[in-house]
């Protein structure tokens, strides 16, 4: 694994695409406030800095697009988004110090941000010289001397020549951003574990044409063993995914522009993320299909992948049955149990489903949600040097450290291989899985038998977990209550009049699959939809029955249930009336020692600080202007050359000696009159402003952190210079408005 290191040496802007109220322009950074620069970014800046090497020495450009990927040819590199040094440490710590009250004032994601940035004004101008109208506009840029960095993946092997490729494009990359060509946006790149030293040596290299041994090594056949013991017992293993990077995974929307992600990962992907490994690990090629584990596993149905969905503290979240509803306009936390609303319940008409992801526990349903974030790309023309309109497009990805779980059915044998052979790796999943996006680990849980269902009751709920795909008897899919008893009488080996669908609350959807070894849709089928439920009432029941119950629930019903459809939950007991609850978060009771966040604090507590140490010199000139009848004596010259002399002073003692040459002057006679000249020299008047409620609070926060503001000097002549410049430069003002007011009444 390569990391590449960006150290900004001018004011940069790495543009969201987005503003506020008050920025046109802004940059791009996570909840926290912290800046990265997004992969894609990184990916396009350095396949635009590898074409101007090829072109600089003369070469085919056919390398780049192995190493960086075209228009259907996948890429050969991942690269990671590049974040600033100890980029994890801060988040956690900002995470934890928010959640106490004197910190969290300080830590909004705008004060974390102003701490990196700066904000910069443009305008245009038109040939006279003068600005056009409506033409300003307000740019946050980072400030220069900010350093990030990230990983580069090697998804296929890097042949030397392409290392010595992205080597030199790395060092060659000089300008990233916006407007780079008008002043930002310096950089210095590079580029280590890469297995060059220098330039030169890369280039040598590069020029040299090479033959590669990679088809000698691809027929080799591998020297691991796949050889799964077979029990002929069904088992159960879990499996967890996690999100190192976002991840997109698409689905149809119909926005042109907008890419938005499901909330869960679907069996097809990992179906295929196994498989894919599979196939690397035996060296199988093509003819993956004719190897006997691969087509159990992966293509027949005897075992069956699971979908992933979310799981959070412990709890595994699936969508919300639809026979749980909630009141329309409502912000209430009471649930409802449509299927109970002919009994002696009050429940409201106007009821809707939640179409969220739950966990239900008892009388209590938990909501949750994985977190998404929205990403904005533009693909730039190398030529023309801007995006061009179709060019600018969203990706919606589910944010990094989110868990999924799910698990997979099949022989114990087959289980066991694939947990010894597959058990903790990285994979890349999704859309854009070279850059930015689809970075997760993959992990398996302990291998546990099918469980026998609990339910002894003839009636009880059947909802889906995933969709349910039904044949009619011609062979088409369709959805109905009279082809789901039929199913559900051959699974329970009983009569299907036997079985009552006593109530429903389904819909109904359209699937679509893309197989992209053939960059076709599958064909589209009508399905249950998650969520749907079915209130089921059985004559008798068994232990027949009870144990095909259980068989239900853990292989699932309906059609294609080897790609995660058809996964049902069997619930009896549910409550008439549930709470909806947000997921109890485990409580950090460590304390935090503040080390990488302490910069960032001190700067933004002491920024405040001098806020209000200025609105105290603001009250202060209102006070002079308000209680002294000859406070005009006061020269606007003699005001902005205090101004001058404090402004150029670097602490107590220059400004003293300054004020004391004074003396014995007109200038220091009327300020001495005026009873400023005392006052102008007085540090201990920081004390009495210290004391003030709104100042103290300062002194406290600060102690925290390691500062004593009596015993800062700098900081103390800060606080002593800012409030009286600011008590200058209202002085002035206020007689400037006096001046304006005597020549209106002339």
């Amino acid at each position: 694994m390569m990391e590449v290191k960006v150290k900004t040496l001018s004011y940069s802007l790495f543009a969201s695409g987005e503003g506020d109220g008050l920025i046109d322009s802004d940059v791009v950074y996570d909840s926290f406030g912290i800046p990265y620069i997004p992969a894609k970014r990184v990916k396009g800046c350095l396949k635009e800095s590898a074409l101007e090497v090829c072109e600089m020495l003369g070469i085919s450009s056919q390398i780049v697009y192995s190493v960086f990927g075209n228009e259907g040819l996948e890429g050969k590199i991942y690269i990671n988004n590049l974040y600033i040094n100890n980029y994890e440490d801060l988040k956690n710590e900002i995470k934890v110090l928010k959640k106490e009250k004197e910190f969290s004032l300080y830590l909004h994601p705008q004060k974390v941000l102003s701490h990196f940035t700066a904000v910069r004004y443009q305008t245009a101008i038109n040939e006279d010289g003068v600005a056009k109208e409506n033409s300003l506009r307000t740019i946050r840029v980072l400030k220069p001397d900010i350093e990030f960095k990230g990983d580069i993946y090697e998804i296929k092997t890097l042949s030397r020549r392409e290392k010595a490729l992205l080597y030199l494009a790395v060092i060659n990359l000089k300008r990233m951003g916006t407007s780079r060509n008008r002043g930002f946006g310096e950089v210095r790149c590079i580029l280590e574990n890469s297995g060059f030293e220098n330039s030169q040596e890369a280039i040598d290299v590069l020029l040299t044409s090479e033959v590669t041994k990679a088809s000698k090594n691809d027929n080799k056949t591998s020297s691991i063993l796949f050889d799964p013991k077979l029990t002929g017992e069904n088992a159960r293993i879990k499996f967890t995914v996690k999100t190192l990077s976002p991840v997109v995974i698409a689905q149809p929307r119909g926005e042109q522009n907008t890419v938005y992600t499901k909330k869960y990962i679907p069996a097809s992907v990992i179906r295929g993320l196994l498989a894919k490994r599979l196939v690397e690990i035996l060296k199988l090629g093509r003819d993956a299909q004719r190897n006997e584990h691969f087509y159990t596993l992966f293509l027949s149905d005897k075992t069956k992948i699971g979908n992933a969905y979310p799981k959070k503290e412990g709890y595994v979240f699936y969508q919300t049955p639809l026979f749980i509803q909630e009141e329309k306009g409502s912000n209430s936390a009471t649930l409802y149990n449509v299927f109970d609303k002919y009994e002696e319940t009050e429940m409201p008409n106007n009821t809707k489903p939640l179409n969220k992801f739950c966990y239900i526990d008892d009388e209590n349903v938990y909501i949750y949600e994985p977190e998404t974030t929205f990403y904005f790309h533009n693909n730039r023309d190398r030529e023309k040097g801007h995006s061009i309109g179709e060019g600018i497009f969203y990706y919606e990805a589910i944010n990094s450290g989110e868990e999924f779980e799910g698990e997979i059915v099949g022989d114990r044998g087959y289980l066991e291989e694939l947990k010894q052979k597959f058990d903790d790796f990285t994979a890349f999943i999704g859309r854009s899985k070279t850059a930015q996006y689809g970075l997760v680990k993959f992990c398996f849980g302990d291998i546990e038998g099918l469980n026998s269902n609990e339910i002894n009751d003839t009636e009880f709920i059947m909802y889906a977990i995933s969709p349910i795909i039904l044949y009619n008897e011609y062979g088409f899919t369709q959805p109905s209550e009279n082809i789901l008893i039929d199913y559900l009488a051959n699974l329970l080996e009983c009569e299907k009049e036997e079985i009552e669908i006593v109530d429903s609350a389904a819909r109904i959807e359209k699937i679509e699959n893309f197989i992209t070894i053939w960059k076709l849709k599958t064909p589209s089928l009508f399905a249950y939809s998650a969520g749907s439920s079915f209130k089921v009432k059985l004559k008798t029941i068994d232990d027949r029955i009870i144990r095909n119950l259980g068989k239900i629930e853990a292989e699932g019903i309906g059609e294609e249930k080897s790609l995660g459809f058809g996964k049902v939950k069997i619930l009896h007991d549910i409550q008439e009336v549930m709470v909806r609850k947000k997921v109890p978060e485990k409580e950090d009771r460590n304390s935090t020692d503040i080390k990488q966040s302490r910069d960032i604090l001190l700067e933004i507590i002491i920024r405040d600080l001098l806020t209000v140490v200025n609105y105290l010199g603001y009250r202060k000139a209102e006070d002079f202007k308000g209680t002294l009848k000859n406070w005009k004596l006061i020269s606007n010259h003699l005001i902005n050359r205090l101004y001058n002399m404090l402004t150029e002073s670097n602490n107590f003692s220059e400004w003293k000696i300054k004020i004391e040459n004074l003396d014995g002057k007109k200038a220091g006679e009327l300020l001495k009159k005026l009873g400023l000249i005392e006052e102008l020299t007085n540090k201990e008047m920081i004390k009495e402003m210290l004391s003030k409620q709104d100042v103290n609070k300062f002194g406290r926060i600060l102690s925290k952190l390691g500062v004593n503001i009596m015993k800062d000097s700098s900081l103390k002549w800060d606080i002593f210079k800012n409030y009286w410049l600011n008590f200058l430069r209202y002085l002035r003002l206020f007689k400037k408005q006096e001046e304006y007011k005597d020549e209106q009444n002339c």
